[in-house]
C-alpha cells in the first residue's frame, strides 16, 4: 500500500506559490480547471490530502516537479524561498505563520480588560484602532503619520528605504460571510473624505443638482480619487511604499466571539465595467454594480463622504481560519477598577484599607 500524500506541507508551499503569483482562491481554481475554491482552501489548511491529478496540474502550472511540492527536503526554486523563510515579511512575501496568527488572536484578546473599544457588558472587544496597534506589534511595524491610504508600514529588510503598506479594516459583519443565505462580501471603508470627493466632482463641472443625472461620471471620478491617492504614496512617484506589494488585511467579526483575517489586492474592479445609479430619485447614496448586479460600491456624500467597497471572499489573496479571542480567566472583574487591582495589587489594597478605616 503506498503512503498518503503530505498535507500540511503541500497546502503550504500551495499558499506560498498563490501568494507569489497574487492570485485568489478562485483565480487559482479556474487556472487549475477548476469550478469552486473550496477543494484549494482545505488543501491549504491541511485539512485534505491532493490527489495525484491535483499535483501534477500544480506542478504544471508553476513549472515544479511533484518532488518539490511533496517531499520535506525540498525547497521551492529561489524565487520562491522568500515565501517560505521565517524572517521574511508576513502578508506581503508570504502567508502569516501560525505563530504570528497565534499572537495577533492572543494581543487582540487582551483588549477584552476594559481597554477596548468596543463595549461588550461589563467587559470590552477590541476595535479598529486596537486592530491596527495589534498588527503593527506582531509585524514589527510603523504607524505612519498620515494615514491618508496605510495604518501600517512594513520595512523592507534588504532595502530599508523601502516600505509596504497594510490598509486595515475592521467590521462586525462576519455573517455576511459565514451565512449561506448571505452575500458573501467583505465590507472595507475605503474613504471618509467628502470633501476631496465633492472637490474632484466639482472639478469635472458637476453640480450637486446634476448628481442623479451625471451618476456614470461621478463613479468613475470617486475611483480615480482613490487610485490617485495610492499613487502618491507609491514609490514610482517620489513616496517611500511598494504600492504593488501592498494590501488591505480586514478583520470580521460577529458579536458571538467568532472573528476571521482577509487580505485583498488593493486593485479594485475598473470603475467603467460597473453600472453607477442612485435607488430611487430622492436617493442620496449612490450605488455601483457589477454586471450580475452585485453591489460593489456605495458611496454616501452626507454620512461623512463613505465610500464602501465589496469584495467577495473568494477574491481574498489569503484568509484565515475563523477564531474566537482567549478569555480572561485569570480577572476577577473588568474595567479601571479591576484593572489597577490587578496591576498594581499591593499599592491598591493598601490605599482601599486606608480608605475603609477613614
Amino acid at each position: 500500500m503506498s503512503n498518503p500524500m503530505p498535507t500540511q506541507l503541500f497546502g503550504t508551499k500551495l499558499r506560498s506559490l498563490r501568494m507569489q503569483q497574487g492570485l485568489t482562491l478562485q483565480q487559482l481554481a479556474h487556472k487549475l480547471g477548476l469550478t469552486a475554491h473550496g477543494y484549494i482552501s482545505e488543501l491549504e489548511a491541511g485539512k485534505k490530502a491532493p490527489t495525484l491529478d491535483f499535483v501534477l496540474g500544480v506542478a504544471r502550472l508553476f513549472k515544479l516537479s511533484t518532488d518539490q511540492l511533496l517531499k520535506d527536503e525540498l525547497e521551492l526554486p529561489e524565487h520562491s524561498i522568500a515565501q517560505t523563510q521565517p524572517d521574511s515579511l508576513a502578508f506581503i512575501e508570504r502567508p502569516p505563520t501560525a505563530d504570528e496568527i497565534e499572537r495577533l488572536r492572543l494581543m487582540l484578546s487582551t483588549f477584552q480588560d476594559g481597554s477596548g473599544m468596543v463595549k461588550a457588558g461589563p467587559s470590552t472587544l477590541p476595535g479598529w484602532r486596537d486592530f491596527e496597534r495589534v498588527v503593527s506589534t506582531v509585524l514589527l511595524g510603523e504607524a505612519p503619520e498620515n494615514k491618508a491610504v496605510f495604518d501600517v508600514l512594513l520595512q523592507d529588510r534588504a532595502k530599508p528605504q523601502l516600505r509596504y503598506g497594510l490598509s486595515c479594516k475592521m467590521r462586525s459583519e462576519l455573517h455576511r460571510v459565514t451565512r449561506p443565505q448571505r452575500d458573501g462580501r467583505v465590507t472595507i471603508e475605503e474613504s471618509n473624505s467628502a470633501g476631496e470627493f465633492k472637490a474632484a466632482i466639482r472639478a469635472q463641472g458637476i453640480t450637486d443638482a446634476e448628481y442623479h443625472l451625471r451618476a456614470q461620471e461621478i463613479g468613475l471620478t470617486l475611483l480615480e480619487v482613490i487610485k490617485q491617492r495610492k499613487e502618491r504614496a507609491s514609490i514610482y512617484n517620489n513616496g517611500t511604499v511598494d504600492i504593488e506589494h501592498s494590501y488591505y488585511l480586514v478583520l470580521l467579526w460577529s458579536r458571538r466571539g467568532s472573528y476571521q483575517l482577509f487580505q485583498f489586492s488593493l486593485h479594485m474592479p475598473q470603475a467603467d465595467t460597473l453600472h453607477w445609479y442612485y435607488p430611487h430619485p430622492e436617493s442620496r447614496h449612490l450605488n455601483g454594480d457589477d454586471a450580475d448586479a452585485n453591489r460593489i460600491f456605495e458611496w454616501y456624500p452626507d454620512s461623512g463622504g463613505q465610500l464602501k467597497y465589496y469584495p467577495h471572499a473568494t477574491e481574498a489573496v489569503w484568509q484565515s481560519d475563523i477564531f474566537h479571542l482567549e478569555p480572561l480567566n485569570h480577572v476577577k472583574g473588568y474595567g479601571l477598577a479591576e484593572k489597577a487591582a490587578t496591576y498594581f495589587p499591593e499599592a491598591w489594597y493598601k490605599g482601599k484599607e486606608l480608605g475603609d478605616r477613614s
